[in-house]
């Protein structure tokens, strides 16, 4: 299990998994709805991976000015 350790590159995004908890939405709903994969959202709101293109559409879905 190599990938347990990762170093969150960008935390800015970490916000984005308490508001999917809070909305009561799962990643892969959220994905289905953006039409991306599960892991791109999961990597966007655990802070691996920017996602300058997506993190809007994320906000848009879950509501978040």
């Amino acid at each position: 299990m190599s990938g347990q350790n990762k170093k969150v590159r960008y935390p800015q995004n970490k916000y984005l998994k308490v508001e999917v908890v809070k909305a009561e939405r799962t990643i892969k709903d959220i994905a289905k709805e953006i039409g991306c994969s599960r892991e791109v959202v999961s990597m966007i709101v655990n802070g691996h991976y920017k996602g300058d293109n997506i993190v809007p559409k994320i906000k848009e879905i879950l509501k978040i000015k």
